[in-house]
């Protein structure tokens, strides 16, 4: 019997890896490690047992995301180059950006990532961040360490 019902509902896995699944009809549950789950962030469809599918999809991410466009600077801790960059999404858990020329960013790499938001006092952010990603000029980062701003950043973020 196929469901009407066109929601997604979002599972967020506990710390170990863990969602649990619940069927929006019969409200049975099963728990399910999230990695083992095929396109887990993509989207699924679940069979309950009381026949009831419906649609899922598992959010790995632990903190929001938000899209922005802001110039900053950067100093790689290997190499010493630095260079302006484009902030383009930030959370509290990392930053991903563009840099304007190509660059030799390696994985693991520690970089220090200064930038203004576009609040009402431009705070100035200044992050520690290491290098989970690299695609052409785009680079994801994680941030490792305590940074000046991070007041400023969450209630940046909150908005």
């Amino acid at each position: 019997m196929e469901s009407e019902r066109e929601i997604t509902f979002t599972l967020y896995p506990n710390p170990e890896g863990i969602v649990t699944i619940s069927c929006p009809k019969c409200n049975f549950c099963r728990l399910m490690e999230a990695k083992f789950i095929k396109r887990a962030s993509e989207g699924f469809n679940i069979r309950c047992r009381c026949g009831e599918i419906f649609k899922a999809r598992v959010e790995f991410r632990t903190h929001y995301r938000k899209e922005v466009k802001l110039g900053g600077i950067y100093k790689n801790l290997r190499t010493g180059q630095q260079g302006k960059v484009t902030v383009v999404d930030l959370s509290l858990g990392g930053i991903g950006c563009k840099t304007f020329f190509d660059h030799d960013f390696q994985t693991g790499d520690s970089l220090e990532v200064s930038f203004n938001l576009d609040d009402k006092k431009t705070s100035t952010v200044t992050l520690k961040v290491e290098v989970v990603r690299t695609q052409d000029q785009f680079v994801a980062t994680q941030i490792r360490d305590e940074y000046c701003g991070k007041k400023d950043l969450g209630f940046y973020l909150m908005k």
